[in-house]
């Protein structure tokens, strides 16, 4: 998932991020063009004099988009995630009471959820596939335990 690219005052283009869902790793463009890491989080970023600065990206469990920090100030690369869909994403995490079956199909389940959370739509459509992760995490952990059972 790569982020809309943002103008920052005196960075050599436009800035975008792309986030691997899985690894939770992220690659930082500027023009579309890699920026170096000079560290786990950090990067730097060519500046309109030719400098370099160093920018931090944060990022959360439950919020889809990083932020980037650039002295001191950070930037949003999307828009907040609401408090109710905050929840859903993360409701697949219930099943971690089947021990480690439920974890995994949990997990995955709070990884989709964060995708259909980055994709812009209308909040009740996104409320409204969460749900539906959420069914189809829990059926699935009751075939999965009912087969492991049988």
């Amino acid at each position: 998932m790569q982020t809309q690219p943002m103008v920052i005052d005196g960075i050599a283009g436009p800035v975008a991020v792309t986030v691997n869902p899985f690894t939770g790793r992220h690659t930082v463009t500027v023009g579309g063009h890699p920026a170096a890491a000079t560290g786990r989080r950090t990067v730097a970023l060519p500046t309109t004099d030719g400098r370099t600065v160093t920018a931090t990206v944060h990022s959360g469990l439950v919020d889809p988009y990083p932020t980037i920090e650039i002295a001191g100030v950070r930037y949003r690369t999307g828009p907040s995630l609401p408090v109710g869909l905050r929840v859903l994403a993360l409701l697949p995490l219930v099943l971690l009471i089947g021990g480690l079956i439920g974890g995994a199909i949990g997990g995955l389940g709070v990884v989709i959820n964060l995708a259909i959370a980055r994709r812009s739509r209308s909040t009740a459509l996104t409320s409204l596939l969460m749900i539906m992760v959420f069914a189809i995490a829990v059926i699935t952990f009751m075939f999965v335990v009912a087969a492991i059972a049988a």
